[in-house]
């Protein structure tokens, strides 16, 4: 029968140049599932605040740098114009009065989502006078709702990648290590 005694350590036990290759080796360890659904969840609560459903999204800092959502919709047309900048009377009371009806739409293009706006008339052929919204300037309230919570991602991304947070992990789930690094 042989006896072997195995010395195992903390990360925070292991010397200091074992403790960064071990880093290294686990750097994205907290982001190995959807580390982002929390975000998610949290972002589609702010844009339901200005009028918005989001079912999912797509990001990619790295490469791209894109964020992009997927089947989004307008589900308050009022409230998404008003958070946008255009006056709740204009489009209550002018359009409703003139029998001018109107919906907006969230599309999607390679990389980017845009607003459209489709503008119709009770009485088909009637001219619209009265309806003076910018899609490119809702398209651009939109993508920068999108830009910042893309910035909030990237933030948390690279908080998950860190020495610190890795290091964390290793601590709080208890991982144990031989004298040179390696995993027990």
């Amino acid at each position: 029968m042989r006896e072997e005694t195995i010395k195992l350590y903390k990360i925070n036990e292991l010397k200091e140049n074992i403790q960064e290759e071990v880093i290294e080796k686990y750097r994205y360890i907290n982001i190995n599932y959807e580390w982002y659904l929390p975000l998610f969840e949290d972002f589609k609560e702010r844009l339901k605040a200005i009028g918005i459903t989001c079912e999912t999204f797509y990001f990619d800092f790295e490469r791209e740098n894109y964020i992009m959502m997927e089947k989004a919709e307008v589900i308050n047309k009022n409230l998404f114009l008003e958070k946008a900048g255009y006056g709740k009377e204009i489009l209550l009371n002018e359009l409703e009065e003139n029998k001018i009806y109107f919906d907006v739409y969230i599309g999607k293009s390679r990389y980017e989502n845009y607003v459209n706006i489709e503008v119709y008339h009770e009485e088909e052929n009637k001219e619209n006078k009265y309806f003076d919204i910018d899609e490119d300037a809702l398209t651009e309230f939109l993508n920068n709702i999108l830009k910042e919570f893309l910035k909030e991602l990237k933030k948390e991304y690279n908080y998950l990648i860190s020495d610190e947070a890795v290091k964390e992990k290793l601590e709080i789930n208890e991982y144990e290590f031989l004298e040179d690094g390696r995993i027990y």
